[in-house]
């Protein structure tokens, strides 16, 4: 089982888990912090050129998977995805998303949040206090479902558990807050299962995936004018 856990380590992460470089203007010893690719990529972000965007996709490594302005054939979107990253990490790198003056911003996430055993209602808090602190900056959310993962593993179903509990709560906190809710599950999952045809490793999208979701995105995106 430890084998299979450390496989399933890597898988998720997209990433190799080593220390960060050390960085003098970096302080926080917090667990986000230890993903090499959250320096790396909140660096990048500071010397990005694109200083406007009207659409923003935040989220991790399947996020982070596709160029989204080809997805959708657009010029004006920036991809704030990061392999590996917490929801916490969100919560700390939103002022990257903030310095874009969106209009609207495409959340998901919680995947490697439950992976790591955080608790949903957790998870489910700080995706809360991502869509608090977005909506105080006048920017408009879409609230997307976290994505079962493929079947196939005792410990994936333990996952799936959670990641089905976690989206009752989005959900209901969209229908309650009037915030776009996007069940992607519906279509690219069965039985609280990824399906098999949309994913790569079992938890990462096939382009199939992708074309599917981003279907989805600019139907709203043509519903709301942007």
């Amino acid at each position: 089982m430890k084998s299979v856990l450390n496989v399933i380590i890597f898988v998720l992460l997209s990433t190799i888990i080593i220390k960060p470089q050390s960085n003098p203007a970096v302080t926080d010893t917090s667990l986000y912090l230890k993903n090499p690719s959250y320096v790396i990529q909140t660096e990048l972000y500071n010397i990005y050129r694109m200083k406007r965007a009207k659409i923003v996709m935040l989220g991790n490594s399947i996020t982070h998977g596709a160029n989204w302005n080809e997805l959708i054939n657009r010029n004006d979107v920036a991809e704030r995805g990061i392999s590996g990253d917490l929801t916490s990490g969100y919560l700390h790198r939103l002022k990257y998303v903030y310095n874009l003056k969106p209009k609207i911003c495409f959340i998901m996430g919680g995947i490697n949040d439950l992976f790591y055993g955080k608790q949903v209602n957790e998870v489910f808090q700080n995706i809360t206090k991502i869509v608090d602190s977005l909506k105080s900056h006048k920017i408009k959310i879409v609230l997307q479902s976290t994505l079962f993962v493929k079947n196939g593993s005792p410990l994936f179903d333990t996952i799936n558990e959670r990641v089905a509990a976690l989206n009752l709560q989005l959900k209901k906190y969209a229908a309650q807050n009037k915030i776009i809710f996007l069940n992607l599950n519906e279509k690219l999952s069965i039985d609280n299962h990824l399906k098999e045809e949309y994913t790569v490793d079992g938890v990462h999208l096939s382009a199939l995936g992708y074309k599917i979701w981003s279907s989805y995105v600019i139907q709203i995106l043509t519903k709301l004018n942007i």
